[in-house]
């Protein structure tokens, strides 16, 4: 496994940005999207993941799709168990949450995976919405790339997890076995093909295997060669 920093990827200003695999759709100026509006939305097409961008769009994007999906539910599991036993709730690509864009805005955003801190959690009563959308920024976010996923729009992504407030981020990179960590005010890291990465604050003490992930995507891709 080797280890290089590189620089964060500069967050486009412009709004509604169309990258492959993501539909942004510019709304008239007098047309709110509220949350029960986008989570109406989001009840009706449970096959696409809906979220509000920076200016108020609809963003429009496939779910997980290839080895992504079995890597989000193994990572789910895994942290999801860790995360009970702290005393703290894990959650997958179906919660969503309000967040504050410091630059201006109010995004929201579904994560593939999620942690929200015990303290998180006290201050919020220890449940979840009944309606809506968590007014708050989880603390630690997972990003797994799809197949459709262009790399530079996920990282852009991550930095904008750091911006609304999340003390830990990583990006998933099954097409080139890669993790990114993000962590508030340095660049990101990028593990080549690492086989295990251990947690730091806020999350000391989880760590997870990747070896089973990258030995599933290079079958995968050697079936899909063999087909060819």
């Amino acid at each position: 496994m080797t280890t290089t920093v590189a620089a964060p990827a500069p967050v486009s200003a412009e709004p509604a940005p169309e990258h492959r695999g993501i539909l942004a759709l510019r709304l008239p100026d007098q047309w709110e999207l509220t949350d029960e509006q986008l989570e109406h939305l989001c009840q009706l097409n449970p096959e696409w993941k809906l979220e509000r961008g920076h200016f108020g769009e609809l963003v429009v994007s496939m779910g997980s799709g290839g080895a992504s999906f079995w890597i989000t539910a193994e990572l789910i599991i895994a942290f999801g168990a860790w995360a009970k036993s702290v005393g703290s709730r894990a959650f997958g690509a179906d919660s969503s949450f309000n967040v504050k864009d410091p630059d201006g805005g109010e995004p929201m955003r579904n994560p593939d995976l999620s942690w929200l801190s015990r303290e998180q959690l006290e201050a919020m009563g220890g449940v979840p919405p009944v309606r809506g959308f968590w007014p708050i920024c989880p603390a630690f976010v997972i990003e797994v790339r799809s197949p459709n996923d262009n790399l530079r729009p996920q990282q852009g992504r991550m930095t904008d997890w750091l911006r609304f407030g999340a003390h830990l981020g990583w990006l998933i990179d099954p097409q080139n076995r890669d993790v990114w960590i993000y962590r508030p005010d340095q660049g990101p890291e990028k593990l080549e093909r690492p086989s295990t990465v251990a947690g730091e604050t806020p999350i000391d003490g989880f760590s997870f295997d990747f070896e089973p992930i990258w030995e599933l995507v290079d079958r995968a891709e050697a079936a899909a060669s063999e087909t060819e």
